[in-house]
């Protein structure tokens, strides 16, 4: 439910017809090193997460932070990875930044 309704937030607020946006899920797998030892597939792989995640955002151009609870944030905020992910967005080139809420965390929010 949470995703349709980031995914119907990003449908409603986007006016191209064709926009690019940097969403974890789908670019990185950030577990995927895990239980993997040392080796050099474990090196490349961390490489392309932890070196080249400022470009892969930079060349997507925009990042959006979705809230799950406007009143929690640090629910959000408290990992690690989104840290990472925000600070690579403000230092790459020309990327927009956007931070949205869901529809009934916005509604929620207004009562």
């Amino acid at each position: 439910e949470y995703f349709v309704e980031m995914v119907s937030r990003m449908d409603h607020d986007f006016t191209a017809d064709c926009e690019y946006v940097w969403m974890d899920i789908f670019c990185v797998d950030q577990f995927a090193w895990t239980g993997r030892g040392d080796s050099a597939e474990v090196d490349l792989l961390r490489d392309k997460l932890i070196c080249g995640l400022r470009n892969q955002i930079q060349n997507i151009g925009r990042t959006i932070l979705m809230l799950q609870y406007w009143d929690d944030v640090l629910q959000t905020l408290g990992q690690l990875w989104v840290l990472w992910e925000i600070y690579n967005t403000v230092e790459a080139e020309n990327v927009a930044f956007d931070v949205y809420i869901s529809a009934s965390e916005e509604a929620r929010f207004m009562e």
